[in-house]
């Protein structure tokens, strides 16, 4: 880890103990903010060549003078537990998703929504286009056959309620409370809330489940919702990791 991010290391200890009650060995190598480009990508370099590390995992978000994809991309494929180096971004985009190991966070979102209702033929809205969620998910759902609408910060607010009235799905990874509004929604829709956000010290999604759950519609949870899946399904990657190595 190569950050001073409370949030992510929050989120590496939880992994850590979750490592530990599966009977997994989980080490952490922090960096300190002068750390510098090279150190972190000659510790991959190591770990990649360390026959007896069979998945990698980068924190983020870096600290801002290192960058992230040229990190991501120094991970060897099957060490890419967390799916967000290029090669494995990339079999999402040519359909050889078997083949690779699909990022955590939009393949826990997908594994939540197929034990719901068949995806295929399904109008989805993304909200959010970000490398961690929002892109790879397109993906992902094109190659379930959906429909897919994206939507993005640069993206009118009329534009989206538009978007989601048209959906059956809406899947969210804005990472900014409030910015989704209740009132756009229409009963018997599904959502499945990827955004994290911080409000008073309490963690909270990107839609108001309680208000949207009165309205009719089936919505994940945050917390404990797709980040518990995200969490599960780290190790499910690493397994697949383990094979495919």
């Amino acid at each position: 880890m190569a950050t001073s991010d409370a949030g992510v290391l929050s989120y590496a200890e939880t992994k850590k103990r979750q490592a530990a009650e599966l009977g997994v060995l989980y080490e952490s190598f922090i960096f300190g903010h002068d750390v510098s480009l090279d150190t972190v990508l000659e510790k991959i370099r190591q770990l990649n060549q360390d026959k007896n590390v069979h998945g990698i995992v980068i924190g983020l978000p870096v600290f801002a003078h290192l960058d992230s994809d040229i990190l991501l991309n120094e991970i060897a494929q099957y060490k890419d537990i967390d799916g967000l180096g290029f090669k494995n971004t990339n079999a999402l985009f040519t359909n050889h998703e078997q083949s690779a190991i699909a990022p955590a966070t939009p393949a826990a979102a997908l594994y939540i929504l197929e034990s719901l209702t068949a995806v295929s033929g399904k109008k989805v809205c993304i909200l959010g286009r970000g490398r961690t969620v929002g892109r790879p998910l397109l993906e992902m759902l094109i190659n379930r056959n959906a429909t897919v609408t994206v939507c993005h910060s640069k993206t009118a607010a009329i534009d989206i309620e538009m978007a989601i009235a048209q959906t059956d799905i809406v899947m969210t990874a804005i990472g900014i409370a409030g910015t989704v509004k209740s009132e756009w929604f229409k009963a018997g829709q599904i959502v499945i809330d990827c955004g994290i956000s911080f409000i008073n010290g309490k963690t909270s999604g990107d839609v108001n489940s309680a208000e949207l759950s009165d309205l009719g519609v089936f919505v994940t949870p945050v917390p404990k919702g797709a980040g518990a899946v995200t969490n599960a399904m780290i190790f499910a990657n690493l397994i697949k990791a383990v094979d495919l190595q």
